[in-house]
Formats: C-alpha cells, structure tokens, sequence
C-alpha cells in the first residue's frame, strides 16, 4: 500500500485509527509503568542492604579490626605477598565467626592500592581491583552497592548458584584515616524471587482485562466511524436501512467521549506534548518547557491509573468467581507494596508507616496476585488524596483472617457518598468512571476486590479530617516453607 493509499485509509476512517492509536499508545504507558516499578523495587532491596551492611562493617570493625589487621601483608607488599600469606586461615575464621547467622556469602578485604589481601574465595586472593568504581568510591570514603545475579558464587562452604546479590564496598575508618576496603556479597535470591514472582502474577492477571479493554477501544471507534458515516448519509438524505443485527445490538459502555475524564486526560496531554515539541525544536530553554513537561509527566500518569482502575473493573465484573490460591508470605507482600507509595509519599512531606500486629504475620493460603490488586489501589488512593500529615498502613491477623486498616489525613471523602458507592456496587450497579471519578471507581473496585475473596470492605471518612479505609479478608494460616 502506498502513501497515498495510506492518506485516503486515514481520512475515510479517523475514528478507527485514533482508536487503534490510542490502545497501542496506553498499552506502551502501561508497559513503561510496569518495567520502572520493577526496578523502583528492586532499588528500594538494594539501598535497605546497603544499610544493613554498612551497619555489619562497623560492628566487625569495633569488635575484630585490631585482629584481623595484623594477620594482612603489609601495606605495599603485592599480590604475591598476598598470596602467600600463611594466616589466611586464622582471618578466615574470624570472618566466619562474624558473618554466621546473617545472609552475607562472601567478603573481600582490600588494601588501598586495590590488592585483594583477602577472600572468601581465595582463589581471588592477589587480584588487583584498582580500577573498579565500587573501590575506588569506597577508597574516597563513600558506599557504592550494585545487585548483580550470578550464575555461580562460590560461598564460604559450597558454590552456590543462580543468586541474586548485592554487593556492597565499605571504607573500613580507624579513627580519621581510611586502612582498608570491605566487600560484602549479601544474598537476596528470596527477595527477589518474591518480586518477580508478585509482577508475574499481576502481568498475567492484567493482560486478559487489557485485552479487553483494547478491544472495546477499537470497537468503539469502529462503532463511532459507523455513526459517523449514518449521519453523514442522513444529512444528503441518502440513509442506510437499519437492519434487526443493528436495532438489537447492545450500547458499548465507557467509551472515550466529550464528557469522559479519560478522553479530556488524552486532549490535555496531547496539547502538552505538542508544546513540549515546539519547545524542544527552537531550543529555547525557558521555564515553560520544564513545566510542559511535568504536565505532560503528572497527565501520563493520571492515563494509566484510569486505564489500570477500568481493567480491573472490567475484570472483577466480568469474573465474580473466586480467584487463583497460592502459599504466600503476608510479611513480603505488605513490605513490597508499602516501598513505593512509602517513597511518593516521602516525596510530598508525608509521613508514611506499615504496623503489624503480630510482627511476623507469617504464611496465607489465598489469591496473592488480587490481594495484592486491591491493597496497590487503597494505598495509591490514599497517597493521591494526602498532601499533608500522615499515612499508618495497620495489618492485624484475626481469628477469621486479616484484617487491613488504612488511615489518613486526606481531605476525606462525604460519608454519604461513600454509603452511596456501597450501596451502588451491593444493588448490583456500580457506577460508570465519569459518574464515580477515579477516586471513587477505586473505592468501589476495592470493595468488590474484598467482596471477591469473601471478605468485607468498610470506608469512613469525615471531610477535612481524614479517612479510615478498612479490609477484612478471610485467610487460611499455612505453614512455611523450608529454604
């Protein structure tokens, strides 16, 4: 097909390929989303182990420094010194002694020319590692960490593999000088085993309402180009007959319309994308261009909130049947959900803290990847609406299960609007997103999300004086599982 075959495709069928456009375009927002939210996790995993093994190099410092030191070569000796150091075992057991009963697999000592003067795998023993970006931060005085995944590490009793690690170089201070740099190789393989494990679920769980909700766009402008082109045909008096397929076709709900807040979202971001560009390409490097783009930024953001809220719906009012069981930790799901909205709410001068009652809540039987739908919703509301004071995320184990508290200095929410949602979504009407608004259609997807599972959802709010959201769901105790 040629341009110009293209130009005349277009033109006779703009809905349709605006449609299409904008699917693909939501679809791409939402894989972005998902990809920096991985890796916003995975960051949170790496700077709590870098404080963590901060923390173990001062203690092993206090408490074994003044003996390892002696038992190094001296400063400037060379690798083959170090290499041919006979107390090599004598530190290793001091290492030992310090690293039993925490998750750290293997430590380096390096001296400050970059010489490995000690490994757990003493085959590394004289290597040189002058030039590495961790040693040399470290040997200035800083902490560098990266996680890495390992096909093999040998440990300090058996080559291990498949691990996902973080190392973490640490400058070792005697009084105001620098003696030497620490490497401490922390196991995170459960940590992340878990995330993965949690964004598989959600991925999966997201693509069958996505799909939908990628079909109706593009049923809907097809719908749209078909209306269009009647009305077209009636105003020169040359109207179709309807046929019975046309009369008895059902209304196709939700679709992008003048009123529709998603379809005002697009308009806006599509105007600010646009000055953005006309900014960029005269190179005009003014205040106005910065603020196109935190606009353009705050509106992508805003799109794929609705979109993921609308497919969730979709989804639970499509599928009322109870979903997938799994044995999961409620300790590690509560901790991976609460690190983002922890940190955005950081970001707006709010306070945000997760309680629990006990303090290990232990394993659950139940359907992780939809609990774990319906808490991301509550704290992204929450954190949304709270621009001031504090956010207390309370999870209590109960004789029926769990129960969820989530309480906030918001604004707050009518409580006869929030009885009106309830009762809307009981009757067996939930109410349409222009209707509703995001915060609203969030609060009625929760409900059903608990009610899904069996559980029980219950919203109160005093305007100006925040809100306590709260869950109760019916969960099943397991025991763990071994390592």
């Amino acid at each position: 097909m040629n341009l110009e075959s293209w130009k005349d495709t277009l033109a006779r069928h703009p809905l349709w390929w605006f449609s299409a456009a904008t699917a693909a375009l939501l679809a791409a927002v939402l894989a972005l989303h998902w990809h920096v939210l991985v890796r916003d996790l995975r960051m949170v995993v790496q700077q709590s182990t870098e404080e963590t093994n901060k923390t173990l190099t001062r203690v092993f410092v206090n408490e074994s420094w003044d003996r390892v030191r002696p038992l190094l070569p001296a400063a400037g000796s060379g690798p083959e010194a170090a290499r041919a150091n006979p107390r090599v075992p004598e530190i290793e057991e001091m290492v030992r002694r310090f690293s039993r009963a925490t998750d750290v697999l293997k430590v380096k000592i390096y001296d400050l020319d970059g010489t490995t003067v000690y490994s757990s795998d003493r085959a590394q023993i004289g290597e040189n590692k002058s030039r590495n970006p961790g040693f040399l931060a470290s040997a200035r005085g800083q902490v560098a960490s990266e996680l890495i995944h390992r096909g093999s590490v040998s440990a300090f009793d058996a080559e291990l593999h498949q691990r996902d690690l973080v190392s973490t170089y640490v400058p070792v201070h005697v009084g105001d000088r620098i003696d030497a740099v620490l490497e401490i190789y922390s196991d995170r393989t459960g940590s992340i085993a878990f995330l993965d494990q949690v964004a598989s679920k959600q991925a999966w769980s997201l693509i069958i309402p996505l799909t939908g909700a990628v079909a109706l766009m593009l049923a809907g402008g097809f719908a749209l180009q078909r209306l269009r082109e009647r009305q077209a045909a009636s105003a020169s008096g040359l109207a179709p007959v309807a046929t019975d397929a046309d009369a008895s076709a059902s209304p196709v709900h939700w679709l992008p319309g003048a009123d529709d807040p998603i379809a005002r979202a697009v308009e806006d971001l599509n105007w600010e994308i646009a000055a953005l560009k006309s900014a960029s390409e005269s190179r005009d490097p003014s205040r106005r261009d910065a603020d196109a783009l935190g606009r353009a930024q705050a509106l992508a953001e805003d799109i794929h909130t609705w979109i993921r809220t609308v497919a969730d719906f979709a989804h639970l009012t499509q599928a009322r049947h109870a979903g997938r069981s799994d044995t999961f930790s409620i300790d590690e799901l509560l901790d991976a959900l609460a690190a983002l909205p922890a940190r955005k709410a950081a970001g707006h001068s709010v306070q945000f803290s997760l309680y629990k009652y006990p303090a290990t809540l232990g394993m659950a039987e139940g359907d992780s990847a939809r609990i774990a739908s319906l808490l991301g919703h509550l704290l992204g509301l929450s954190v949304a609406v709270t621009r001031h004071g504090r956010i207390e995320l309370k999870a209590m184990r109960t004789p029926g299960g769990l129960r969820i508290d989530l309480i906030d200095s918001s604004e707050g929410w009518p409580q006869q609007k929030l009885d009106d949602l309830a009762v809307a979504w009981d009757t067996g009407t939930p109410p349409s997103p222009s209707e509703a608004g995001l915060d609203g259609l969030r609060l009625v997807l929760c409900r059903g999300l608990a009610q899904s599972m069996g559980g029980h959802a219950d919203f109160r709010s005093t305007p100006g004086h925040g809100s306590r959201l709260s869950i109760d769901l019916p969960l099943e105790a397991a025991a763990a599982t071994g390592p």
